[in-house]
C-alpha cells in the first residue's frame, strides 16, 4: 500500500513526502505476471523524492496604504492610481476577500481613514473599499470597475498635509493604537470601525519621497516592529507584512535594491555592510522620467527612506523605488502579497539532494532529471529539480523553469521559492521531484 506521511509546516501549507512502493513490483514479479520484465526496468529509484505542497487558498486581507500628502507627492499618488489595476487584479484572481483603506502622514488627520467623496453602489461615503464594490474587469476593457474609481479617489490624498511626515505614528494610530500608552489596548478612529478584522492578514503598505518622522530624534525602528507584530496577539506575528514604495539612491548606489531585504536581514553576512551605507547615502533618487539632460524639479527627488526600508525588510515586505517612472510591477507585486498567495517552500530531505561528486550546485555533475518527460536529461527544463505547478494565470499544471521567472533554490535553508510572474495559484499543489543521495540511488543523467 502507498503510504503518505505529512509533516504541518507553517499556516496554510501542507508537505507530503511520496514513497515508491517497491514491495508492489516484487510480489508482481514473483507470481507471473505478464510485462515483469518492462517493470523491472522501469523500477523507480529508491532515493527518488516528491514534495507536494498546497498553495494558500483565499483568504481575508486588511491592506493599509499609509500615504504622504506632503506637497511634492502629486505625481507619485497619480502613478499609484494608475497602476491599480495590476494590484486589484490579483485580489481578484485569488478571490481574497479584502479591506482596503487609506491614511496619510499628517498628525492632524489623527490616522483616520479617508472617505470615498463618490456614491457607487456598495460604497455610500465609504471608509474603505470591500468586494461590496463592483469591478467586471480590471484588464483594460471599457467595463465598469467601480473598485477602481473608489481606490483612485482614496489614493488622491492631496498634497497639502504637514511636511514632517509621521508615517509609522499614523499607521499605529489607524489601528487603535496611541504610542506611549497601553499597547495592548485599542482605541480607534470612530470612522476606522470595521476595518481591522481580527482574523485577517493585514498588510501595511508606506508611500513617501522622504524618510519617515525625525530621524535623529524618532522612536528605533524596533520599536516599531515590535508594535506592528503585536496588531494579532502572540503567535500571529506572521500575518502582518509591511511593504515600502520609498526613495532609492541615484545613479550606482553599490548596491542592488532587490537584495537589499536579503542582506539586510543576514546582519552577519558579507553584504550587511554595503546595504546598510546604501541606505545613508545622502543622494536619493530622481523620477525615472526626468531626461539626462533635465534639471529636476524637488517635486521630482526623493531622499532614501531609510527607515520605512528597514522596517519593511525586518516584516519580510516589498521594497520598492518610488522614483520609478511606472508602478505596475510594483503594485502588481503588491498584490500578489496581499493576496496571501505563498512563494516560498522548504524541502523536506534538502541536506540529501544528490549534488555529484563535487558536492556543488549547478555544476557538470549534477543529477539531472528529464522534467519535461521527453526521454531526454539535456533540454533547458531539466534540473537537478523538477518543479511544477499551476502558475496565477494558468488553468494546467506546467513545468516550472528555474530562473528569473520561474523558481530558484536557497541551498542554505532549503527553500524553493519563486521569482517574478510565477507563484502558484490559490488552492493549487506545487510538485517538486529531485534525487536523493542514498544508499541504492542511480542517479539517470550520469
Amino acid at each position: 500500500m502507498k503510504k503518505n506521511h505529512s509533516l504541518r509546516l507553517e499556516p496554510g501549507t501542507t508537505k507530503i513526502l511520496r514513497f515508491f512502493p517497491l514491495t508492489a513490483y516484487f510480489m508482481a514479479c514473483l507470481t507471473g505476471c505478464s510485462g515483469c520484465d518492462d517493470a523491472l526496468i522501469r523500477l523507480p529509484d529508491p532515493g527518488l523524492q516528491e514534495d507536494v505542497f498546497q498553495q494558500k487558498a483565499n483568504t481575508l486581507a486588511d491592506i493599509l496604504w499609509v500615504v504622504d500628502n506632503s506637497e511634492s507627492m502629486r505625481d507619485e499618488q497619480r502613478k499609484l492610481a494608475a497602476a491599480f489595476d495590476g494590484f486589484f487584479q490579483e485580489l481578484l484572481r485569488s478571490q481574497v476577500d479584502y479591506h482596503i483603506g487609506v491614511v496619510t502622514t499628517d498628525a492632524s488627520e489623527g490616522g483616520t481613514l479617508r472617505a470615498f467623496d463618490g456614491n457607487v453602489p456598495g460604497c455610500e461615503a465609504c471608509r474603505f473599499l470591500t468586494r461590496d464594490v463592483g469591478c467586471s474587469s480590471v484588464d483594460g476593457t471599457n467595463e465598469q470597475c467601480d473598485a477602481r474609481d473608489v481606490f483612485q479617489n482614496l489614493i488622491a490624498a492631496g498634497t497639502e498635509g504637514a511636511s514632517f511626515e509621521e508615517g509609522f505614528a499614523q499607521a499605529a494610530r489607524a489601528l487603535g493604537i496611541t504610542l506611549g500608552e497601553q499597547e495592548n489596548a485599542r482605541d480607534f478612529p470612530p470612522a476606522n470601525e470595521g476595518f481591522l478584522r481580527e482574523d485577517a492578514l493585514l498588510f501595511i503598505v508606506f508611500v513617501s519621497d522622504e524618510d519617515e518622522g525625525d530621524k535623529d530624534a524618532g522612536l528605533p525602528i524596533r520599536y516599531f516592529e515590535r508594535l506592528f507584530r503585536g496588531v494579532k496577539g502572540r503567535g500571529e506575528e506572521n500575518k502582518i507584512i509591511v511593504s515600502a514604495v520609498v526613495g532609492w539612491p541615484r545613479g550606482d548606489s553599490g548596491f542592488e535594491l532587490s537584495e537589499l531585504c536579503r542582506a539586510l536581514n543576514e546582519p552577519d553576512g558579507a553584504d550587511y555592510p554595503a546595504a546598510s551605507a546604501s541606505l545613508e547615502s545622502i543622494e536619493g533618487c530622481v523620477d525615472a522620467s526626468v531626461g539626462p539632460d533635465v534639471v529636476a524639479e524637488p517635486s521630482q527627488q526623493a531622499e532614501v527612506g531609510e527607515r520605512y526600508l528597514r522596517l519593511a525588510c525586518a516584516q519580510k515586505g516589498v521594497v520598492a523605488n518610488i522614483c520609478d517612472a511606472d508602478y505596475s510591477d510594483t503594485l502588481t507585486r503588491l498584490g500578489v502579497e496581499a493576496a496571501g498567495l505563498k512563494r516560498k517552500f522548504v524541502l523536506s530531505a534538502p541536506n540529501d539532494l544528490d549534488l555529484g561528486s563535487d558536492g556543488l550546485l549547478y555544476t557538470d555533475d549534477d543529477c539531472h532529471l528529464d522534467c519535461d518527460q521527453n526521454g531526454s536529461y539535456n533540454d533547458a527544463i531539466d534540473e537537478v529539480l523538477c518543479v511544477s505547478g499551476v502558475p496565477l494565470r494558468g488553468e494546467s499544471r506546467v513545468a516550472v523553469p528555474r530562473g528569473e521567472n520561474g523558481w530558484q533554490l536557497n541551498p542554505q535553508n532549503g527553500e524553493i521559492f519563486f521569482e517574478g510572474a510565477f507563484v502558484p495559484a490559490p488552492g493549487t499543489e506545487v510538485y517538486v521531484r529531485y534525487q536523493r543521495n542514498v544508499q541504492g540511488a542511480q542517479c539517470p543523467s550520469r
